[in-house]
Protein backbone atom coordinates (compact mmCIF):
# COMPACT_ATOMS: atom_id res chain seq x y z
CA UNK A 1 0.00 0.00 0.00
CA UNK A 2 1.21 3.78 -1.03
CA UNK A 3 0.61 6.01 1.80
CA UNK A 4 0.75 10.09 1.12
CA UNK A 5 2.99 12.61 3.47
CA UNK A 6 2.89 16.21 3.49
CA UNK A 7 6.24 17.62 4.69
CA UNK A 8 5.23 19.89 7.17
CA UNK A 9 8.41 22.09 6.70
CA UNK A 10 7.79 23.01 3.15
CA UNK A 11 4.52 21.71 2.48
CA UNK A 12 6.30 19.21 -0.58
CA UNK A 13 4.09 16.39 -1.13
CA UNK A 14 5.62 12.80 -1.77
CA UNK A 15 4.30 9.39 -1.31
CA UNK A 16 6.19 6.03 0.20
CA UNK A 17 5.37 2.25 0.42
CA UNK A 18 4.03 1.71 4.00
CA UNK A 19 5.45 -1.70 4.04
CA UNK A 20 8.91 -0.19 4.46
CA UNK A 21 7.99 2.42 7.56
CA UNK A 22 9.02 0.99 10.90
CA UNK A 23 6.60 0.27 13.28
CA UNK A 24 7.74 3.21 15.44
CA UNK A 25 8.43 5.37 12.36
CA UNK A 26 11.08 5.64 9.54
CA UNK A 27 13.60 8.62 8.88
CA UNK A 28 14.58 10.29 5.99
CA UNK A 29 14.98 13.83 3.80
CA UNK A 30 12.35 15.67 2.23
CA UNK A 31 13.09 15.97 -1.55
CA UNK A 32 11.85 19.80 -1.28
CA UNK A 33 13.74 21.39 1.46
CA UNK A 34 16.25 18.53 2.79
CA UNK A 35 15.13 18.42 6.18
CA UNK A 36 15.27 15.38 8.24
CA UNK A 37 11.75 13.77 8.50
CA UNK A 38 10.19 10.85 10.88
CA UNK A 39 7.30 9.47 8.72
CA UNK A 40 4.69 6.67 10.06
CA UNK A 41 2.53 4.46 8.54
CA UNK A 42 -0.29 6.27 9.17
CA UNK A 43 0.71 9.17 6.78
CA UNK A 44 1.79 11.21 9.28
CA UNK A 45 5.20 13.30 8.85
CA UNK A 46 7.23 15.62 11.80
CA UNK A 47 10.56 17.08 11.08
CA UNK A 48 12.84 14.96 13.17
CA UNK A 49 14.22 16.52 16.36
CA UNK A 50 17.93 17.25 15.22
CA UNK A 51 16.38 19.28 12.53
CA UNK A 52 14.32 21.20 14.80
CA UNK A 53 15.56 24.69 15.39
CA UNK A 54 16.70 25.37 18.85
CA UNK A 55 15.36 28.06 21.48
CA UNK A 56 17.93 30.76 22.42
CA UNK A 57 18.23 30.55 25.82
CA UNK A 58 17.19 33.80 27.76
CA UNK A 59 19.88 35.38 29.39
CA UNK A 60 18.36 37.43 32.73
CA UNK A 61 19.59 40.30 34.23
CA UNK A 62 21.09 37.67 37.48
CA UNK A 63 23.03 36.21 35.07
CA UNK A 64 24.20 38.89 33.26
CA UNK A 65 25.18 40.58 36.35
CA UNK A 66 24.73 38.57 39.31
CA UNK A 67 24.80 40.12 42.97
CA UNK A 68 27.85 38.54 44.35
CA UNK A 69 29.40 41.84 45.38
CA UNK A 70 30.38 42.95 48.72
CA UNK A 71 30.89 46.55 50.08
CA UNK A 72 32.41 48.21 52.83
CA UNK A 73 32.95 51.89 53.98
CA UNK A 74 36.80 52.15 55.10
CA UNK A 75 35.84 55.88 56.90
CA UNK A 76 33.21 54.23 58.75
CA UNK A 77 34.32 50.08 58.76
CA UNK A 78 31.16 49.26 58.17
CA UNK A 79 30.12 46.45 55.90
CA UNK A 80 26.70 47.06 53.79
CA UNK A 81 24.88 43.73 54.12
CA UNK A 82 23.18 43.25 51.20
CA UNK A 83 25.12 41.48 48.13
CA UNK A 84 25.18 43.95 45.22
CA UNK A 85 25.02 44.32 41.65
CA UNK A 86 27.73 46.07 39.17
CA UNK A 87 24.39 48.27 38.38
CA UNK A 88 24.19 48.99 42.24
CA UNK A 89 27.72 49.78 42.93
CA UNK A 90 27.62 52.55 39.46
CA UNK A 91 24.58 53.70 41.08
CA UNK A 92 26.31 54.57 44.30
CA UNK A 93 29.28 56.04 42.44
CA UNK A 94 27.11 58.61 40.94
CA UNK A 95 25.41 59.66 44.09
CA UNK A 96 28.64 60.03 45.48
CA UNK A 97 27.83 57.64 48.43
CA UNK A 98 31.08 55.16 47.46
CA UNK A 99 34.66 56.71 47.03
CA UNK A 100 38.01 54.98 45.55
CA UNK A 101 39.30 54.53 49.07
CA UNK A 102 35.64 52.33 49.77
CA UNK A 103 36.28 48.67 49.41
CA UNK A 104 34.23 45.63 47.97
CA UNK A 105 35.21 41.75 47.57
CA UNK A 106 33.31 39.08 45.00
CA UNK A 107 32.18 36.68 47.90
CA UNK A 108 34.45 34.58 48.94
CA UNK A 109 37.65 36.94 48.08
CA UNK A 110 39.66 38.99 49.78
CA UNK A 111 38.76 42.80 50.00
CA UNK A 112 40.38 45.65 47.45
CA UNK A 113 39.46 49.03 47.29
CA UNK A 114 37.08 49.69 44.45
CA UNK A 115 39.83 52.01 42.75
CA UNK A 116 41.53 48.49 42.24
CA UNK A 117 38.87 46.89 40.35
CA UNK A 118 38.86 47.50 36.11
CA UNK A 119 35.28 46.63 36.25
CA UNK A 120 34.75 49.91 37.64
CA UNK A 121 36.70 52.45 36.22
CA UNK A 122 33.93 52.96 33.49
CA UNK A 123 32.07 54.10 36.31
CA UNK A 124 34.77 56.81 37.91
CA UNK A 125 34.76 58.44 34.51
CA UNK A 126 30.91 58.44 34.50
CA UNK A 127 31.26 60.09 37.57
CA UNK A 128 33.92 62.92 36.55
CA UNK A 129 31.91 63.68 33.45
CA UNK A 130 28.66 63.86 35.55
CA UNK A 131 30.37 66.27 37.79
CA UNK A 132 32.02 68.36 35.03
CA UNK A 133 28.33 69.19 33.51
CA UNK A 134 26.93 70.04 37.08
CA UNK A 135 29.91 72.08 38.04
CA UNK A 136 32.90 72.22 36.14
CA UNK A 137 36.24 71.30 37.10
CA UNK A 138 40.19 72.94 36.90
CA UNK A 139 40.38 73.03 32.65
CA UNK A 140 36.27 73.38 32.36
CA UNK A 141 34.40 76.23 33.69
CA UNK A 142 30.99 75.01 34.22
CA UNK A 143 29.66 77.58 31.84
CA UNK A 144 32.10 77.78 28.95
CA UNK A 145 33.94 74.36 28.77
CA UNK A 146 36.44 75.32 26.22
CA UNK A 147 37.49 78.13 28.73
CA UNK A 148 39.59 76.53 32.28
CA UNK A 149 38.65 77.55 35.40
CA UNK A 150 40.44 80.63 37.53
CA UNK A 151 38.19 80.12 40.38
CA UNK A 152 35.79 77.61 42.14
CA UNK A 153 32.76 79.04 44.42
CA UNK A 154 33.20 77.57 48.19
CA UNK A 155 29.00 77.65 48.27
CA UNK A 156 27.81 76.03 45.30
CA UNK A 157 30.94 74.61 44.26
CA UNK A 158 31.01 75.81 40.63
CA UNK A 159 34.45 76.39 38.46
CA UNK A 160 33.92 79.87 36.78
CA UNK A 161 36.32 81.47 34.07
CA UNK A 162 37.05 85.13 33.79
CA UNK A 163 33.60 85.26 31.62
CA UNK A 164 31.62 84.10 34.71
CA UNK A 165 32.50 86.29 37.59
CA UNK A 166 31.57 89.90 39.24
CA UNK A 167 34.32 92.13 40.32
CA UNK A 168 33.27 94.18 43.73
CA UNK A 169 36.58 95.87 44.87
CA UNK A 170 36.20 96.62 48.38
CA UNK A 171 37.05 100.41 47.37
CA UNK A 172 36.36 102.43 43.78
CA UNK A 173 39.66 101.06 41.81
CA UNK A 174 41.05 99.43 44.52
CA UNK A 175 42.56 95.62 43.84
CA UNK A 176 39.84 92.81 42.36
CA UNK A 177 37.87 91.04 44.42
CA UNK A 178 35.74 88.61 42.53
CA UNK A 179 32.68 87.28 43.70
CA UNK A 180 29.99 84.57 42.20
CA UNK A 181 27.57 85.81 40.67
CA UNK A 182 24.53 83.54 42.25
CA UNK A 183 25.97 83.05 45.26
CA UNK A 184 27.68 86.16 46.11
CA UNK A 185 30.61 84.58 48.19
CA UNK A 186 34.54 85.05 47.43
CA UNK A 187 35.75 82.91 45.22
CA UNK A 188 39.02 80.57 45.61
CA UNK A 189 41.64 81.27 43.36
CA UNK A 190 42.66 77.97 41.88
CA UNK A 191 46.32 76.22 41.41
CA UNK A 192 46.74 74.86 37.94
CA UNK A 193 47.86 71.46 39.16
CA UNK A 194 47.25 69.75 35.95
CA UNK A 195 44.19 67.90 37.41
CA UNK A 196 41.67 67.87 34.89
CA UNK A 197 39.01 64.86 33.80
CA UNK A 198 41.56 63.61 31.76
CA UNK A 199 43.99 63.38 34.82
CA UNK A 200 41.56 62.23 36.91
CA UNK A 201 40.69 59.24 34.97
CA UNK A 202 44.18 58.55 33.74
CA UNK A 203 44.75 58.52 38.28
CA UNK A 204 42.20 56.24 38.52
CA UNK A 205 45.03 53.15 36.72
CA UNK A 206 47.63 55.26 38.59
CA UNK A 207 47.10 54.98 42.10
CA UNK A 208 46.58 50.92 41.32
Amino acid sequence: MIQDFTCPSCGNKFSLPAEKIAPQGSRGKCNGCSKSLMVFRDGHAVVAESDKPQAVPQVSREDQDPPIWQVRLKEMQVTLKTPFRLADIRNMILEGKLTLEDEAAIQGAGWLPLKAYDAMDPFWAEKAIKEREEFGDLDHCVNHPSSPSKWRCPKCLKFFCEQCVENKPYVEGGEPHYVCKTCDMDLMPLKRKGFGLGSIIGSIKGKK
